[in-house]
């Protein structure tokens, strides 16, 4: 009888507290994403957005939450958006992309407290940042003009315009417009800002279409930066997306299969490289296979087929078209393991090529 009063007494201020949800509940509620943990395991910094009405966008900051009892605190403030934390190998420091002054770049932040420092200057913002082992410096992502001198450029003149001429693919990936301009690997020393293009080929550094999760890895050592990279002349009719070694502004090849592979990373050891591969050319949604390869002195070589490495071939120079199928047509670069021979092994049963 009791239950039955109490439920009477508030069941009709709790059926008035139910209403649709509205724009304004909707546009009020806030976002977490991208988590961090740092290297002591400690701690987890991520990105709190908020959106705004006024800007019409999101304002995001940078929080830190302690894993063992979840108190958490703002790290950001101030003027524009922050976003994308990464610790620094020792934990004391964050480094993450700000807005708050010339666009996109990189800001250092004491976790202990102090004030944040701006590290990069580039002059198309940078994005997505990757420390070295060492913590001398990190790797951004940046647009740069390529080539330098353009079409556009010569023809401009009293009366610039921003008409541009478009003479091959891929001139739009979506919504952003990729003709004249090229997508590379900066590394930004932390000491000096310096910015050293890591990657100066005609070609998107990572890729841009067919990409994975996270397409730049280093290796423990620091000796080894692998990238997701369409190396071939024309990448808007396929998706034929392999890994390369950067060394010295070279890039070597490591996988060869016609379908997309990427999503690179190293084992904690130093000892396994992995990547995400999908077999078939074309399909942008296929089965996701997960290789493992073993490495060896510090080198990361091709994949391996019942313990032996498959033969060299050298490839032909990029501004070449060769025969063939559009999505087999290969890049310039050193040379490379023969087709296919590295995904041999994963196979499935019956599978005829």
């Amino acid at each position: 009888m009791r239950l039955a009063l109490l439920l009477l007494l508030f069941a009709p201020p709790l059926l008035a507290q139910k209403r649709a949800i509205t724009f304004e509940d909707y546009i009020a509620l806030k976002s977490v994403s991208d988590p961090q943990l740092s290297p002591d395991g400690k701690w987890v910094a991520y990105t709190v957005s908020t959106p705004s009405l006024q800007d019409n966008r999101n304002v995001a900051r940078i929080w830190v939450a302690e894993v063992a009892t979840g108190r958490s605190r703002p790290l950001t403030s101030g003027p524009g958006s922050d976003r994308q934390p990464r610790w620094s190998p020792d934990g004391k420091s964050v480094a993450f992309i700000s807005t708050r002054e010339a666009g996109a770049q990189v800001w250092l932040l004491p976790v202990a407290g102090g004030d944040a420092r701006k590290v990069s200057s580039l002059p198309d913002g940078a994005s997505d940042p990757l420390w070295l082992p060492d913590a001398s410096g990190l790797l951004v992502v940046s647009d740069i003009k390529w080539p330098v001198q353009q079409e556009i450029d010569r023809r401009n003149g009293a009366y610039p315009t921003e008409a541009r001429l478009w003479t091959e693919l891929l001139w739009r990936h979506w919504d952003d417009w990729r003709a004249g301009k090229r997508q590379h690997l900066f590394r930004v020393d932390v000491a000096s800002g310096k910015a050293t293009d890591v990657t100066p080929v005609d070609h998107d550094v990572p890729t841009i279409a067919t990409g994975g999760d996270g397409d730049v890895a280093i290796a423990p050592d620091g000796r080894e930066i692998v990238v997701a990279m369409h190396g071939d002349s024309t990448v808007a009719d396929n998706t034929n997306v392999d890994l390369f070694v950067a060394d010295s502004g070279r890039l070597r090849r490591l996988t060869t299969g016609l379908g997309a592979d990427n999503t690179p990373r190293y084992s904690p050891d130093g000892k396994w490289f992995s990547y995400l591969s999908m077999e078939r050319a074309g399909f942008e949604a296929d089965r996701l296979r997960l290789m493992l390869v073993g490495r060896s002195g510090g080198r990361t070589g091709p994949p391996r087929v019942n313990g032996r490495a498959p033969p060299r071939i050298r490839q032909a120079h990029s501004s070449a078209t060769q025969p063939g199928p559009a999505s087999s047509r290969r890049a310039s670069g050193p040379e490379a393991p023969a087709p296919s021979a590295g995904h041999a092994s994963s196979r499935p049963p019956g599978h005829r090529p």
